[in-house]
């Protein structure tokens, strides 16, 4: 397991940055640690995986609030034949790209951080 650290500004309310290096050869992502630092407690911060050209969404917390917490997002699986999700059972989101944290709502002149905790696959 190995982290990767995420700091963001807001300078008007908004703000975001991406890791500089994508994750190797690919990873899950196990937990999020959150650190709002100044982040106004109605921050709402988006976690994406930024890969081809896409983004694929790994977590998503509106009113992320003020206090350090540690979240362990999950995915729904989908079946192979049609890729529909399967009721009830969960897998560790994949990582293949470069980390990006966006906060909105943040306030303004706030800074706050995430730690991605990651396993390689």
């Amino acid at each position: 397991m190995y982290t990767v650290t995420l700091a963001v500004t807001s300078a008007s309310g908004t703000g975001s940055t991406t890791a500089t290096n994508a994750v190797g050869n690919g990873a899950v992502l196990y937990a999020v640690d959150y650190f709002p630092g100044s982040l106004d407690t109605g921050a709402t911060i988006t976690l994406t995986d930024e890969y081809g050209g896409a983004s694929f969404t790994l977590l998503v917390k509106a009113t992320a609030g003020t206090s350090n917490t540690r979240y362990f997002p999950r995915v729904l699986k989908n079946l192979n034949t049609d890729g529909s999700a399967i009721t009830g059972q969960y897998e560790f989101p994949p990582v293949f790209g470069k980390p990006k944290i966006a906060v909105a709502s943040a306030g303004t002149g706030t800074a706050g951080s995430v730690v991605l905790h990651l396993m390689d696959l």
